[in-house]
């Protein structure tokens, strides 16, 4: 595993068994379905009492994105085209400014679907993770809307 996927894993709370869960997810879509993958996402929201609830792990490269959900608990992995096949995106922001350090009251949620396939995806962050989310709308979700040729 890369070690800035480790380190991003571990700034959101994802260490030692857990991150034998992500290792596990990764090798499954670097070393068996052979994807170069270039980013992780951990999409996660807070309980009442401030503790993190992780739900899904993201990987994405320039042509897929996939997600493991329940990366913790189950082993229910997809993987889609992301490259040119983004029909539409939502961010809603809670004391999230882009561009700045998140707060740690920041939340943000990202949807997303893809085209034709009418899939759709969504993102959770709270805290540092949304800094992660951010990225990953600027690089794969915005950069990926269809044009039609």
């Amino acid at each position: 595993m890369k070690i800035e996927f480790v380190a991003y894993l571990e700034k959101v709370g994802i260490i030692d068994g857990l991150l034998e869960k992500a290792k596990e997810v990764l090798d499954f879509y670097e070393g068996y379905l052979k994807v170069d993958v270039t980013d992780v996402f951990v999409s996660e929201y807070l309980s009442s009492d401030g503790s993190r609830n992780y739900e899904s792990l993201w990987i994405f490269s320039k042509q897929y994105c996939g997600e493991a959900k329940f990366f913790l608990k189950e082993k229910d992995w997809d993987l889609d085209t992301i490259a040119n096949n983004v029909s539409y995106f939502s961010v809603k922001c809670v004391d999230f400014s882009f561009g700045k350090d998140a707060l740690s009251s920041s939340r943000v949620t990202l949807e997303f679907g893809f085209v034709p396939s009418n899939r759709n995806a969504t993102l959770k962050a709270s805290k540092e993770n949304c800094e992660q989310i951010a990225n990953i709308l600027a690089k794969y979700v915005s950069a990926n809307v269809y044009r039609p040729n």
